[in-house]
């Protein structure tokens, strides 16, 4: 596991734990950000990754600072620390946590393609950890729309509806990625309090498999 983590995640320290030492110091509100970032990238090289984060947050949250700045840090939130605590989460063997971080730093990274690629890449390689290590076969159909619709359920629970539009969905679930590697969804409609979903297989005989849970739909 410690041989794949090192391969997959690479862009911080193999020992890197999300520990905290202490309370995280507090930004300095005449700081235009430039020495919280500096800061918070020597606690991420170290492995302090909780600190760093709420480091990041507090310099976003500073009005003075910079719009260059404020940039880089949203970076380092968006993707340095997902990839980081991505690679924790393979040390510490829970692919399926890792894989979720990854999730969401893809959809964050949306509009950049080679920040999409990479985490697509890394999706893949997941994917297959997760299915090898007793996840959902993404090559079941069933087994597929019961991972598709565990990701809705949590979408359900922090946005109080289900995606509304295709766009959306395919935003949380991008197609080529497990658990929709093998299957194309040929249609989708949700709402706030249901959802309906068919997915065909790429692969003769491009079997149906069709799931919906009753609610007001768009």
């Amino acid at each position: 596991m410690l041989v794949l983590a090192t391969a997959l995640v690479c862009a911080g320290p193999a020992s890197a734990q999300t520990e905290v030492d202490g309370t995280p110091p507090a930004t300095d509100p005449r700081d235009d950000g430039s020495a919280a970032l500096a800061r918070a990238r020597s606690l991420l090289q170290t492995g302090r990754l909780k600190e760093a984060a709420a480091l990041l947050t507090q310099a976003l949250d500073n009005p003075r600072t910079a719009a260059a700045t404020r940039a880089q840090i949203r970076d380092e939130l968006e993707f340095r620390l997902p990839v980081l605590t991505a690679q924790q989460h393979l040390i510490d063997g829970d692919v399926q946590a890792a894989y979720e971080v990854i999730q969401w730093a893809r959809r964050r990274n949306e509009d950049n393609p080679e920040r999409r690629g990479e985490l697509d890449e890394m999706l893949r390689k997941l994917g297959a950890m997760r299915a090898a290590s007793g996840g959902s076969d993404t090559t079941d159909g069933r087994a597929v729309l019961k991972a598709v619709q565990s990701v809705l359920q949590r979408y359900l629970e922090a946005n109080g509806h289900y995606p509304l539009e295709r766009g959306e969905f395919d935003r949380l679930l991008p197609a080529g990625i497990p658990p929709l590697e093998h299957f194309d969804v040929i249609a989708y409609r949700g709402g706030a309090g249901g959802f309906a979903i068919t997915l065909r297989g790429k692969s003769p005989p491009h079997s149906e498999v069709s799931l919906s849970k009753t609610g007001l739909l768009r």
